[in-house]
């Protein structure tokens, strides 16, 4: 299970309970309504410092892929410069080559 499916299964709880607390025929004064209340607080608490962690986890994820991206996008740019270099390379080497048989009258 996953750590947002906990948040969502804690929300529904809340949901649940928020029922629970409306209802009526349970006075706000009542021991019950109290205890419900106080189990209410306690997973809405709960809740809130998992969606922290969340979003803690989520970031540095982030940070890490974002990384790796930065790293593959070097060697992609490293790549890319080593050959335009070897063809630039080349095209000076059958431009001299060119430049020298014509030259020596081939």
């Amino acid at each position: 299970m996953t750590l947002v499916e906990v948040v969502k299964i804690i929300g529904d709880m809340l949901t649940e309970l928020d029922q629970l607390l409306s209802d009526s025929g349970l006075p706000s004064s009542s021991p019950q309504w109290q205890q419900l209340f106080a189990m209410r607080v306690h997973m809405d608490n709960l809740q809130r410092r998992l969606v922290t962690l969340s979003f803690k986890l989520d970031d540095a994820r982030f940070a890490k892929l974002t990384d790796q991206i930065s790293s593959a996008n070097a060697l992609l740019k490293q790549q890319i410069a080593s050959r335009r270099s070897r063809l630039r390379l080349i095209r000076y080497s059958r431009w001299r080559l060119f430049e020298l048989s014509n030259n020596l009258g081939f």
